[in-house]
């Protein structure tokens, strides 16, 4: 059975990870799956019919990576050790017992070897944590989130049908208060949204307790209130996983992840948003360099990596380390086919917290950004302000998901791409914006196929380059009968201009004024609900 870069390092050092610990939580890798109840003439065995149907539609194959651990391997290390989890990617189970135990289970031919997690913990010895602090929201006229969703065009998916409706998304954070109690998720409750739930910290099901951390990064995708408050993909269907301990740091917090990934494959989820990120731990024999940040060495990455080949689209915070010395993605950011997301503000600058790519290997990071900074999100029953990337990856994670409910024939890494070539920083991403903001209006532009498609027709801006203070745009009969806005952004996806123009019948031409505008390269979007243009444009 093939074994990823990750495992071999893991194995190799397993001579002297384990001597120093009598007692705690360690992971036990198997040899093999023989003796095994399940088998791959029969997923429905051990997948949903959501998960199996979603791999027949990409082509993806059921392998004997997707079979359950054997069970009589699992029986037999419960003898020595209490089984807590098991991975089937992994082949392995996350076990609490003592060193002594495990290293008579090294003598069984089908046990390859264990390591060392974290200390010992009582199944639910966990303790409260009543999250950061929040700002009140300043009064506005629109509903109260109307800039961070339309800034990646969410109001217009929304005009168009595009909620999230039959797509599922799992969320892996570190709880869920009050979720199950808020006026603003009780659409969730009442029409079942919440399909699934687990607490892979404290193996338990409820996760409705702990901390509002999770809570806020659901709000930004799932919370509603009518004329108020609408998230990104409202009427998605959710899987809410605890991975994350707020009360330490060790390892396993990166195992439960992908144990809570291969639960959410099970399931058939579409869509995974993760706002956690590793690079430090409270074991500092346990932390990552800047050079493991090279998507093959970190257990988390490895596992978002796999859990993206199982057809899953992967999303994730980049890291709030930008201010510090570690500055760099953290783990699982530094994955290679998945999404990982920074964080700008209102006025589409980088927030300074925002961490900075490229990985260890020279890949671009972060991939995408959205806005993590005075983000509106949802605690208890108040709409209040949080910053963090933590706050932007969901948002591009209910992105993703509704514009795949647009595009259901796509597979999770062509939606991928074209969010990332249809973003504001396309032609030059960078380390800081990665791709820049995504955009439902323009990645729905590249769609667009037929006689009637803008990207087919031709207009002229000019004068190119802008020599004065106008621009003018000729002619606009493609235009006529149709609000367009019109937007000028800077190459690094800042916002300059916005502009809504109803254009009249026989009207020749379109005005700009472009005063407050200096010199630079600039990129000039016009687009209403189904169709876009977008031409260069330098100002002198």
């Amino acid at each position: 059975m093939a074994r990823n870069r990750g495992l071999v390092f893991f194995l190799f050092y397993l001579g002297f990870a384990v001597q120093a610990f009598a007692s705690g939580q360690f992971v036990v890798f198997f040899s093999d799956k023989q003796n095994n109840i399940y088998s791959l003439s029969e997923p429905q065995d051990f997948l949903t019919q959501k998960s199996i149907d979603r791999r027949l539609h990409h082509g993806i194959p059921i392998t004997e990576e997707d079979l359950p651990v054997s069970n009589v391997y699992v029986d037999s290390l419960n003898t020595i050790a209490e089984v807590m989890f098991t991975s089937r990617w992994w082949n392995a189970a996350l076990v609490s017992g003592d060193s002594t135990a495990l290293n008579k289970a090294l003598e069984w031919d089908f046990v390859m070897g264990y390591e060392y997690l974290a200390p010992a913990k009582e199944k639910t010895g966990r303790s409260e944590n009543s999250g950061t602090q929040e700002t009140p929201k300043a009064e506005i006229s629109q509903i109260d989130n109307y800039t961070q969703n339309k800034m990646m065009g969410v109001v217009e998916m929304h005009k168009e049908g595009f909620r999230g409706e039959n797509m599922l998304i799992a969320v892996f954070d570190s709880g869920f208060d009050n979720v199950d109690t808020s006026p603003y998720f009780s659409h969730l409750v009442y029409e079942n949204k919440i399909i699934s739930q687990k607490d892979f910290v404290g193996r338990q099901e409820d996760v409705f307790r702990y901390d509002t951390h999770g809570t806020k990064v659901l709000s930004t995708m799932a919370a509603f209130a009518d004329g108020e408050y609408a998230g990104v993909a409202y009427l998605a269907d959710y899987v809410l996983c605890i991975t994350e301990d707020v009360s330490s740091e060790y390892r396993i917090e990166e195992y439960n992840w992908l144990i809570a990934a291969e639960y959410a494959d099970s399931l058939g989820v579409d869509v995974i948003n993760s706002s956690v990120g590793y690079s430090y731990f409270d074991d500092g024999g346990m932390n990552y360099t800047y050079e493991d940040m090279d998507g093959e060495t970190a257990v988390i990455t490895l596992a978002a990596e796999k859990a993206s080949t199982k057809g899953m689209l992967v999303v994730t915070s980049v890291g709030n380390e930008g201010n510090n010395g570690w500055r760099y993605m953290n783990a699982p950011a530094d994955a290679s086919n998945i999404l990982s997301i920074g964080a700008v503000d209102a006025d589409r600058n980088r927030a300074r917290f925002s961490s900075f790519g490229p990985t260890f290997d020279g890949r671009t990071k972060p991939e995408l950004v959205a806005m993590g900074q005075s983000t509106l999100t949802i605690k208890d029953q108040v709409i209040s302000t949080s910053n963090g990337t933590s706050f932007s990856s969901p948002l591009v994670a209910g992105l993703a998901a509704c514009f795949w409910q647009s595009q259901p024939q796509l597979t999770n890494l062509e939606v991928m791409d074209i969010l990332k070539r249809t973003a504001t920083n396309s032609e030059s991403p960078n380390d800081s914006l990665g791709y820049g903001i995504p955009n439902y209006v323009l990645a729905s532009g590249r769609q667009i196929t037929g006689s009637d498609d803008y990207l087919s027709q031709k207009f002229t801006v000019y004068p190119n380059p802008v020599t004065g203070k106008k621009v003018y745009l000729a002619p606009v009969d493609i235009f006529v009968n149709r609000k367009i806005q019109f937007q000028l952004y800077d190459l690094q996806g800042k916002l300059y201009l916005e502009k809504m123009i109803e254009v009249a019948p026989h009207q020749d031409l379109l005005e700009l004024d472009l005063t407050n505008v200096g010199a630079g390269q600039y990129v000039l979007q016009c687009f209403d609900n189904s169709m876009v243009k977008e031409v260069k444009l330098v100002v002198l």
